[in-house]
């Protein structure tokens, strides 16, 4: 079970079917969860599902990020909410996911290759859409 904070409370049916974005919460080390046209915070989440997402990274946050050899927030995948949980996988489920034909993807800061920054961690193709993206404990997986 992820940590939780204090004054987060979610109530999965307010925001499920908005579009959003997420990102890893680097203190917390949780996802937060925002409106994705005006950047409203909606929740955090220890797990979550996306449909129809994109992944989107923010150019001059990324560059301030070498710039200042400090991690910050700047690569979201922006979606339909579809599912929020405190409840992290196990690796079981991990095990049963990848067996299932889902993918597990990773941020590279930088890429040999400009904007091919999500890629496979099997076969290091780049990852830019995807049908369903599923978030929990700093892993993404992916269903193209």
């Amino acid at each position: 079970m992820a940590y939780r904070y204090p004054f987060s409370t979610i109530h999965p049916s307010d925001h499920y079917g908005q579009c959003v974005a997420v990102y890893f919460n680097l203190h917390y080390k949780v996802f937060s969860i925002k409106e994705s046209k005006n950047g409203n915070l909606l929740s955090h989440a220890g797990a979550c599902i996306l449909t129809d997402a994109v992944f989107d990274v923010n150019p001059k946050g990324r560059e301030r990020s070498i710039r200042e050899c400090r991690r910050r927030v700047h690569a979201y995948a922006i979606g339909v909410l579809k599912y929020l949980s405190w409840d992290l996988l196990s690796p079981v489920q991990v095990e049963s996911l990848l067996e299932t034909g889902w993918q597990r993807i990773t941020y590279d800061l930088r890429p040999d290759h400009p904007g091919f920054y999500f890629k496979d961690c099997a076969t290091y193709t780049p990852v830019k859409e995807t049908k369903f993206v599923l978030l929990s404990s700093k892993t993404t997986f992916v269903l193209i």
